[in-house]
């Protein structure tokens, strides 16, 4: 969406309230019977990654924009509206995703 923000661009559609840019981690029972410690060192380092980019947005977006082949402003702003932190899926967060696909207020 920041590159829709540049001058001459016009948008014709976007997904405002159809998604809450959510993601989702999966693990099979499997996985999660017989490698409980990889999995969690996995979340850990996820958790501690996504809390630095959240905490240092100029330095994320300076990063990443070389690798998104976008100007550096319009990754940060892009990434800005993404942001958030690892959390467990609960009812809350279901309840907002149904929210987002019914199009009615969070």
């Amino acid at each position: 969406m920041a590159l829709a923000e540049r001058p001459g661009v016009k948008i014709l559609a976007d997904a405002g309230g159809l998604a809450n840019n959510r993601e989702y981690i999966l693990v099979s029972p499997e996985a999660l019977e017989e490698k409980p410690d990889q999995i969690e060192a996995f979340l850990e380092t996820y958790r501690q990654v996504t809390d630095w980019g959240i905490a240092n947005a100029e330095e994320r977006a300076r990063i990443l924009a070389p690798e998104l082949k976008m100007p550096a402003d319009a990754t940060q702003r892009a990434l800005g509206r993404s942001a958030q932190p690892l959390a467990p899926v609960n009812v809350s967060v279901g309840m907002s995703c149904r929210r987002s696909r019914m199009g009615s207020p969070g």
